[in-house]
């Protein structure tokens, strides 16, 4: 089977927001009828979520379920000329809290209209957001989720990461450096820009390419994407344990070996809290798959994904 990946645009809580399908495109079913279980993705940081398409239609072709997905708000660029006259969020509307919300609305506006069970898959501060999603679904809604899996998951102590440490006072400080850098590069010529970006971007996946040059060379959205990281470093703090024990028989942890953004001691204080309690499902890679797998290893992450799949963890 042969999956593709479509992007749409619609307001939530009056904001616009992209989100994605990864359908099958010789499937016969109708749009009105409910698929029986699919995957969601709450992305990263850069959040948009056409980083994933690969990952996400490799994880539909291994296990022939679909996947859904939305960018954090003010991550993608707004189209121009748009016919809803959408216009880019303010930056208030961009902060941590804000982009949990909008995941509820998109969860209950859109995902629960198309799918009986969902999947949730987190990847870094995703997997934050989705404990949060998590505390404040209704007990009919957490009925609907089958699984939370949690890719290399940034849910504590960010700041004090070797990589929040190098980032911390520079988001602090000369956040406005990261934003005028994305203003000088949008200006170049996009064959100038086909040159450069592999010194800045490690990768050979066209559509990760696409999307930093259609959307992180905006100045806009890289101006949301600095001021969500400097809230991450402000407020990810604390390890939400009552959350986590809460719904561990819904949690699947997956952390890096070699992870500056959660060091293998992280993997190892959540096993030694919950790793003997029944139904815990934490694991760490033995694939050495990066932190930011979408720039190159989106097919051996959706392997791990659609293995626990075939082995019955996400029933």
């Amino acid at each position: 089977m042969s999956y593709r990946c479509l992007y749409k645009w619609q307001k939530l809580s009056n904001v616009p927001v992209q989100h994605m399908s990864c359908e099958n495109t010789s499937s016969t079913t109708t749009d009105d009828a409910k698929l029986p279980v699919c995957f969601v993705i709450i992305p990263g940081n850069p959040g948009c979520i056409q980083f994933y398409e690969k990952f996400s239609t490799s994880l539909a072709e291994m296990t022939g379920i679909p996947v859904r997905g939305v960018s954090h708000t003010g991550h993608a660029k707004i189209p121009k000329n748009n016919p809803q006259d959408l216009q880019h969020p303010y930056l208030e509307d961009c902060g941590l809290e804000m982009q949990i919300k909008h995941k509820l609305e998109y969860l209950r506006q859109i995902v629960f209209n198309q799918s009986h069970r969902i999947i949730l898959i987190g990847h870094s501060i995703g997997c934050y957001i989705i404990l949060q999603i998590l505390e404040r679904l209704d007990e009919k809604e957490l009925e609907r989720v089958s699984k939370s899996v949690l890719l290399f998951p940034t849910i504590e102590r960010m700041s004090t990461t070797p990589n929040g440490k190098r980032l911390t006072p520079l988001l602090s400080k000369a956040r406005w450096a990261l934003s005028f850098f994305a203003y000088t590069v949008s200006y170049l010529p996009e064959n100038f820009l086909d040159h450069l970006l592999p010194f800045f971007v490690k990768t050979s996946d066209g559509s990760v390419k696409d999307a930093v040059k259609d959307n992180l060379c905006d100045v806009d959205v890289a101006n949301s994407c600095t001021f969500m990281g400097l809230e991450e470093m402000h407020k990810v703090k604390h390890r939400d344990d009552d959350a986590i024990e809460k719904n561990l028989d819904k949690l699947i942890f997956y952390y890096g070996a070699k992870d500056d953004w959660c060091p293998q001691e992280y993997y190892y204080s959540v096993m030694e809290k919950f790793g003997s309690m029944n139904n815990s499902q934490i694991y760490l890679c033995e694939r050495g798959m990066d932190h930011a797998f979408v720039l190159s290893q989106s097919e051996q992450a959706a392997q791990v994904v659609a293995g626990w799949s075939g082995g019955n963890k996400f029933s």
